[in-house]
């Protein structure tokens, strides 16, 4: 916004001179400083759980919990889905593992679920982490080189499992192809912890 800014007055009959028919003030007070680049998101750290009792004029009592989070759109908002992620789905996939052998059809169900949560935050964190690394016009090769690897992630693995069921039966190749989609999620969320741990240190 301007320090200076300007009011134009309109006029009837004869015309006046520029001068005459625009008046200049000026705001009172120090004058605004340099625009900002870009607004800084400063969230606060909750080291401990804080508890408070308030009392008001209403029948009914009221349970507040809040929690410190990222903002929409914020740096931290793909490593917060990829936690979600991982954890998700390594949960899941495990239990499925855990109804595969038990023989229970619904605690499959309610495992694939848990996983699909899992999969869809962890796909999406990915995405939003490695999309901003790219300029506009290296996006669309960019997707394609990470389209065409998460399909191989997908079928390679699942090739090898179809033909090791042959030798080891469908439950024992099921008990390790989830064995390793766990291993591999754990290791994820352990990476992503570290990495936020030294993070804050840094800070």
């Amino acid at each position: 916004m301007p320090a200076t800014p300007t009011v134009a007055r309109t006029t009837t009959g004869r015309p006046r001179s520029p001068s005459k028919s625009v008046r200049s003030w000026k705001v009172p007070g120090p004058p605004p400083g340099p625009p900002l680049p870009r607004t800084d998101t400063w969230i606060p750290t909750l080291e401990r759980n804080l508890r408070d009792e308030m009392e008001d004029h209403v029948p009914q009592v009221r349970i507040y919990r809040s929690w410190h989070v990222a903002n929409w759109k914020d740096a931290d908002t793909p490593r917060l889905a990829l936690l979600v992620g991982c954890s998700f789905l390594a949960a899941g996939v495990s239990v499925i593992l855990a109804a595969v052998n038990l023989g229970w059809l619904w605690l499959f169900f309610a495992g694939a679920v848990v996983a699909g949560i899992g999969f869809g935050a962890s796909f999406l964190g990915a995405l939003r982490l490695l999309l901003p690394l790219a300029h506009a016009h290296q996006r669309a090769g960019l997707m394609s080189a990470f389209l065409a690897l998460s399909y191989l992630a997908f079928c390679v693995p699942a090739l090898v499992a179809g033909v090791s069921i042959k030798h080891l039966g469908l439950v024992s190749t099921t008990n390790v192809y989830g064995t390793v989609v766990v291993v591999l999620a754990l290791l994820a969320l352990g990476g992503l912890l570290l990495q936020r741990r030294e993070g804050a240190r840094a800070v």
